[in-house]
């Protein structure tokens, strides 16, 4: 079986080059953070930045995961909680042994968690979360951030934090600011 040597319209590399990068980038890592945390690749498009890392953390148990993964993201970027102008979350706590599963998607979680760090609720979810716009498995995070951004400059606003689960009783939240 041969190598698939295509390139999609617009694109100039090979997908065979694009594995060859990756693979050099974690054959020089120590683990997957290493490496994937600190390099971003643009392909084939206009390189304007829209956001920029402000703080993450991850692996929380249940029930308060929410709350506490979006309170430790905050607490690394460094910014005070009052200056977050959006909060978005999608399904943020799974269900322990024996349990039902309790995820945004029953809208408890969001409530919990705005009870618990006292967020403004005008603030939380302003475009839907997970019961409106759904948690896709494998990219929830991905559709929680580009909401988020785009959220923060449709209202005028320049922080927010998105948090989600991991399946398994797990949550990770991350701070960003707009630029």
């Amino acid at each position: 079986m041969g190598q698939d040597t295509r390139k999609p319209v617009g694109c100039r590399f090979q997908a065979v080059q694009l594995c060859r990068i990756a693979a050099e980038i974690l054959r020089k890592s120590t683990t997957l953070g290493d490496s994937m945390t600190n390099h971003v690749f643009v392909l084939g498009a206009q390189r304007t930045p829209i956001g920029s890392f402000q703080g993450a953390l991850s692996h929380r148990s249940p029930p308060e995961l929410g709350a506490h993964a979006i309170q430790a993201a905050v607490d690394q970027s460094g910014v005070d909680a009052t200056s977050v102008d959006e909060v978005f979350m999608g399904c943020v706590v799974s269900a322990g042994v024996k349990q039902a599963p309790v995820n945004e998607a029953f809208a408890c979680v969001p409530m919990m968690a705005m009870a618990e760090l006292r967020i403004d609720p005008d603030k939380v979810n302003v475009y839907g979360g997970a019961c409106a716009q759904g948690h896709p498995i494998g990219s929830t995070g991905s559709r929680l951030i580009v909401t988020l951004i785009h959220a923060l400059r449709a209202r005028g606003g320049k922080r927010g934090v998105a948090s989600l689960c991991i399946g398994g009783g797990e949550a990770t939240a991350i701070a960003i600011e707009g630029v």
